[in-house]
C-alpha cells in the first residue's frame, strides 16, 4: 500500500540533484567498478529468476515460481502496457535485474532481484538510474518504485527498501494497496 514516486520531469542533472548524496555516490561506484546495464529479452527470464531466488532466500520473502513472471510477459500483448527487463552485469555475470512496466506517462518498478555476489559494486543503483533515464526517454513523468515501509521505521521488514528507494528523491504515496484479479477462472 505504500510506494515511492520519483518525479522524472526536468533534466538528468535535476534528477541527480534531488537524490541523496550517498545515492549519487553509489551510482558513480557502479560506473567506476564497471557495472553495465542492458535491456534483456523475456527469453532470459530464467537467468533473472535464479537471481530472484537468491533475493527471496536472503530476505525471507515469499517465493514465486518462474511461471508467475512468464505470465506477465504473455498477457501484456493485448494491453496498452509494456513490460521490459534490464540486467546489471559485471563482465558476463548477472548481478541484478528489474522488471519494469510502462503505461502512458508512468513507469512502474514491478520486481527486482539481486545476487549475493559483488554487492559492493552497487548494481541496483546502476539499474534504477538507467531505468529512470529510459523512462524519461519514453515520455514518462513519474517512476513508481513500488513497495516501501510506511515510514522510516527500522523495525519494519521493508525498512531497507525505504532507505534504498528514498535515496533517489521523490515522495511517499500511501494507498489502499494492490489487488490481483484473475484473468481466467477455472472450474
Amino acid at each position: 500500500p505504500d510506494t515511492w514516486i520519483v518525479n522524472l520531469v526536468g533534466s538528468e542533472a535535476d534528477l541527480l540533484a534531488a537524490m541523496k548524496p550517498k545515492t549519487r555516490y553509489n551510482i558513480g561506484v557502479a560506473e567506476r567498478k564497471g557495472v553495465r546495464v542492458r535491456e534483456a529479452s523475456p527469453d532470459e527470464l530464467g537467468a533473472w529468476h535464479e537471481v530472484y531466488r537468491e533475493t527471496v532466500k536472503r530476505n525471507g520473502m515469499e517465493w514465486h515460481g518462474i511461471e508467475a513472471f512468464e505470465v506477465l510477459f504473455e498477457v501484456q500483448e493485448p494491453t496498452d502496457a509494456t513490460l521490459r527487463i534490464w540486467f546489471a552485469e559485471l563482465g558476463q555475470e548477472l548481478l541484478a535485474g528489474v522488471i519494469v512496466g510502462f503505461s502512458g506517462t508512468r513507469a512502474i518498478y514491478l520486481h527486482g532481484a539481486s545476487s549475493n555476489q559483488h554487492r559492493d559494486c552497487m548494481p541496483n543503483h546502476a539499474l534504477q538510474w538507467h531505468v529512470m533515464r529510459e523512462a524519461r526517454a519514453r515520455g514518462c513523468t513519474t517512476y513508481d518504485m513500488h513497495g516501501i515501509a510506511p515510514n522510516d521505521d527500522p523495525g519494519h521488514p521493508f525498512h531497507g527498501l525505504w532507505r534504498f528507494k528514498t535515496g533517489f528523491g521523490g515522495h511517499a504515496l500511501h494507498r489502499e494497496g494492490t489487488w490481483d484479479y484473475p484473468l481466467q477462472m477455472n472450474d
